[in-house]
C-alpha cells in the first residue's frame, strides 16, 4: 500500500481520536471508528492493530465499545465496518447517548434538587431550570429522529452555508 495512503490514514485516525478524547469518548475507539470511516471498506482486528499500532486488547475494546454503540459491525468472517455516512454514524451515537446520559442525567438532577427539601431557593430554581433543559433536549433530539438523515444532512448544509454567507457579508 502507498505509504502516504497509510500516513494519512493514521494521521486522520490520530486527529478523530483526540477529538474524540476531547468530548469524553474513548480515543481508541474513535480512532478505529475514523479508520473503518476512511477506508470505506472492513478491516481485521490484525489490519487495524496494524494500522494505528494497537495493541489485541486495545482493538477489542475499541469494537465493544463501537459495537454497543451501534457505530461498527462484523458482517464477514472477522471484518468489521462502520457507516460510510458521517451522518448516519453521528445520528447513531446521538441517539445511544440521549438513550443512555439523558435519563441518568435527570435523575441525578432531580437527586440534587431533592436534597435541599421542600426549600425553596435560588438553588432549586436552578436545578429545575437545568431539569428542563435536559428534557427540552431529550424532546428535541427525538424529534430530530423522525427525520431523515438526509435531509437533515440537507437542511443543515443550507443553515451552514447561508450563516457563512452572513458571516462574511456581516464582517
Amino acid at each position: 500500500m502507498d505509504g502516504s495512503l497509510e500516513a494519512t490514514r493514521r494521521a486522520f485516525s490520530d486527529l478523530i481520536g483526540k477529538i474524540g478524547d476531547a468530548w469524553g469518548l474513548p480515543e481508541d475507539a474513535c480512532r478505529v471508528h475514523a479508520l473503518l470511516y476512511v477506508k470505506a471498506k472492513g478491516a481485521t482486528r490484525a489490519d487495524i492493530a496494524a494500522a494505528l499500532d494497537l495493541t489485541d486488547e486495545a482493538v477489542s475494546a475499541a469494537l465493544a465499545f463501537l459495537q454497543d454503540y451501534e457505530l461498527a459491525w462484523s458482517r464477514r468472517d472477522d471484518v468489521f465496518e462502520a457507516h460510510a455516512d458521517p451522518w448516519e454514524a453521528m445520528m447513531k451515537g446521538l441517539d445511544q447517548r440521549r438513550g443512555r446520559d439523558l435519563p441518568g442525567m435527570r435523575k441525578s438532577l432531580e437527586d440534587c434538587r431533592g436534597m435541599l427539601g421542600a426549600e425553596v431557593s435560588r438553588e432549586a430554581a436552578q436545578i429545575s431550570k437545568m431539569i428542563r433543559l435536559v428534557d427540552d433536549l431529550s424532546a428535541i433530539h427525538a424529534q430530530a429522529f423522525r427525520v431523515s438523515p438526509r435531509l437533515l444532512r440537507g437542511v443543515v448544509g443550507v443553515s451552514g452555508r447561508a450563516a457563512r454567507l452572513l458571516g462574511r457579508n456581516g464582517r
